[in-house]
């Protein structure tokens, strides 16, 4: 009876042992601090608005546990004081605006991620497999 059920499900059983060797493999590796992460959603946003005041705080996204959400806000008396969502990828640094899942990019965000990565002493092969994954956004 066993038997047969393991010829039935052999390929559903390699996808449960794949995924779970996959998320053992990335708690394995180091993540960055939520310091660092701050300060990547700050440089990400501050070269476009560098001149005001910015609020960066931390906000859970239960329906996507693996990155690491933020909202900007900052204070505007006349208007809304909401800048955006962004979302960090803990392992490779990588800053998307979880709005419309772009991915966030400028020399100065540039030079920061690499000096993070240079501190975790993240591989090329690993960033490359790590970037892969991207955040749940407003558009999906």
């Amino acid at each position: 009876m066993v038997g047969a059920w393991l010829q039935k499900n052999t390929g559903f059983l390699l996808v449960i042992t794949v995924c779970a060797c996959t998320a053992s493999a990335q708690s394995d590796l180091q993540k960055i601090s939520t310091d660092e992460v701050r300060k990547l959603v700050y440089e990400a946003i501050r070269t476009h608005d560098p001149h005001h005041q910015i609020d960066v705080s931390r906000v859970e996204n239960r329906y996507d546990p693996v990155f690491v959400y933020f909202e900007v806000t900052w204070p505007n008396p006349s208007g809304s004081p909401h800048l955006g969502n962004f979302a960090v990828n803990p392992w490779t640094g990588d800053v998307f605006n979880a709005d419309g899942c772009e991915l966030q990019a400028s020399p100065s965000l540039k030079k920061l991620q690499a000096s993070i990565r240079k501190q975790l002493q993240l591989k090329e092969k690993e960033y490359l497999r790590l970037r892969a994954k991207r955040p749940i956004c407003g558009k999906d």
